[in-house]
């Protein structure tokens, strides 16, 4: 094709049609800059479609580790159910007077002793927040949605864990440890003197009996979030699924 333009001016030029060559030349030059604004437009439409693929990307995977925390926190609303009977399982019938001594863990411990550590997947936030120009979401309501949603939950996750953290001290700085080590390896039990469990005025009992009553207030504390964690997923969910599905 060069080879063919350039023969074009060569005629052009011996047979002395000087006007005609310029005339050429700048429509020649005129056809090169066209291809290469086309080209340039080209280049742009492709790269803006490679980062709106890369944002519903980036929507798709954000949904998926969304209900996998929804998923997450049915798991923990269960665990946390369980426990909840335990405590009030301790209340009712380890501390009314009916036990004369305790022969299994779960009359003096709860769960695992401790809260959990709440927390939501960020990958795909965090991707959000990295990403530059290098991703398009179109819906920028939905993305200010998605930011708006990480940061307060952030917030509150927070704040939970905080006070998670301030009752696993209270407990551990409280509860006696060796009898709990002694009814999980279930041995030297009949040594132990139980007088405390028929004595609501004891040391023993009156820390027990706190920690059944400070764990179930924890609970619903927890389980409160979680539900309300779980259905602020499930909305983020929804817009994210609508969009997708556009």
């Amino acid at each position: 094709m060069i080879k063919f333009f350039r023969k074009i001016r060569q005629n052009l030029l011996l047979e002395g049609k000087t006007g005609k060559y310029f005339k050429y030349a700048i429509g020649e030059i005129f056809l090169v800059v066209v291809g290469i604004l086309i080209a340039i437009n080209l280049n742009n439409f492709n790269e803006q479609r490679q980062k709106e693929k890369n944002g519903i990307q980036l929507l798709t995977k954000l949904r998926h580790e969304i209900q996998q925390d929804i998923i997450y926190m049915d798991s923990l609303k269960r665990e946390y159910g369980m426990w909840y009977s335990q405590s009030q399982f301790i209340l009712d019938s380890v501390l009314n007077a009916k036990t004369v001594k305790l022969e299994r863990l779960d009359q003096y411990n709860i769960g695992r002793g401790t809260m959990n550590f709440l927390h939501l997947n960020r990958s795909s936030y965090s991707d959000i927040l990295n990403s530059g120009n290098d991703i398009i979401i179109k819906n920028s309501e939905l993305k200010n949605k998605i930011i708006t949603f990480f940061q307060e939950t952030e917030v509150e996750l927070k704040k939970l864990n905080i006070d998670n953290e301030k009752f696993q001290d209270w407990t551990y700085n409280n509860i006696d440890i060796r009898l709990w080590h002694r009814l999980w390896a279930n041995r030297n039990l009949e040594h132990e003197d139980w007088s405390w469990l028929k004595n609501p005025k004891s040391d023993k009992f009156r820390i027990h009996e706190t920690y059944a009553l400070f764990f179930q207030n924890a609970l619903k504390a927890n389980l409160k979030a979680i539900q309300e964690l779980q259905n602020y997923c499930k909305i983020i969910n929804d817009s994210i699924s609508i969009e997708l599905n556009k």
